[in-house]
């Protein structure tokens, strides 16, 4: 059995999710559709596949099981809501939408269709972050004290509209403490601004989780050279994770280890989930609750950024 799956949006980030689906076994790249004729005809003409100007034609197809919204955030509301009410499952990018309660609407719907929805937070199938998970479950490193995420790099302007680098960029680190520690974050304090963009695109920000643990992020879109990386200090030694590469580093008084293991993509394990969860009828993961409980963490950023002030979360 296989996915009969459209892509909407093939920009940047969407032909990468056309190029998935076209090779992954369990998955059929049906159509694509993009506001702009150009894209959605060489991406259509790639693969051999339906293109579509007009996501309405798109989704009326009956042989598309399933649709990956990789448009611009503004419209992520719509296009999922269009897609929810025709009956298809659909896997949205990040930011699930542009508010909280817009996000609970679309969980609403999902639910009343019958149908799942999986919001893209890639970071959570990097190879890397499972390492991460299982080394700190082996106690290597002792209990986490601070952790430290940086992910900066240059702007992309043909992929990035209507978000700043809050919303786009730090909403990873964000899912990615939840995922990783299993706690909730309580509070939030932020500070930045806008140097070259419509948007912010420049902060730092300290996140507290219910149990006590500080996580520092630090997200720009000035700095010349892209750099993502995780560090995670413990009572007994330190954790390094360049999520690029997917290579870790671990120091303790004792011993220090670099791991070695082959490269492999985040983006298609991450689709590869999503078409075996809905083939199985089981709920993807992230699911439509993890995008909201990200959102409204960034809802506090923003907030803190504005306000100057520490941001409690209501759990």
């Amino acid at each position: 059995m296989t996915l009969g799956v459209g892509v909407i949006g093939v920009g940047t980030w969407g032909r990468q999710h056309a190029r998935n689906f076209a090779s992954i076994e369990k998955t059929r790249l049906v159509a694509v559709c993009d506001i702009r004729e150009e894209n959605a005809r060489k991406v259509g003409e790639e693969y051999g596949t339906e293109w579509y100007t007009d996501v309405d034609s798109l989704l009326r197809r009956e042989d598309i099981d399933a649709v990956s919204v990789c448009t611009p955030a503004s419209t992520h509301f719509e296009i999922a809501t269009k897609s929810i009410l025709s009956g298809k499952h659909v896997f949205v990018e990040k930011p699930m939408t542009g508010s909280v309660e817009k996000a609970l609407k679309l969980i609403e719907y999902a639910r009343e269709q019958g149908v799942f929805l999986m919001v893209g937070f890639i970071e959570r199938f990097n190879p890397g972050v499972s390492k991460v998970i299982k080394i700190l479950e082996s106690d290597i490193i002792g209990d986490p004290v601070i952790t430290i995420s940086r992910r900066v790099g240059p702007f992309w302007p043909d992929r990035v509209e209507d978000v700043g680098v809050v919303t786009d960029a730090a909403i990873h680190d964000v899912d990615l403490a939840r995922h990783i520690f299993k706690r909730e974050i309580v509070s939030v304090y932020a500070t930045g601004g806008r140097l070259k963009h419509r948007f912010e695109d420049y902060m730092a920000a300290m996140l507290h989780l219910d149990n006590g643990l500080s996580c520092i992020i630090e997200a720009n879109w000035l700095t010349p050279r892209k750099v993502r990386e995780l560090i995670i200090t413990g009572e007994k030694g330190i954790l390094k994770l360049d999520y690029l590469s997917q290579k870790i580093r671990v120091e303790n008084d004792e011993w220090n280890m670099n791991s070695k293991e082959e490269w492999n993509e985040p983006l298609k394990i991450e689709l590869e989930h999503f078409a075996e969860s809905i083939l199985r009828g089981k709920q993807p993961h992230p699911s439509g609750e993890d995008g909201v409980k990200a959102l409204r963490v960034v809802e506090a950023i923003l907030k803190s950024l504005k306000q100057g002030k520490v941001v409690e979360l209501d759990q």
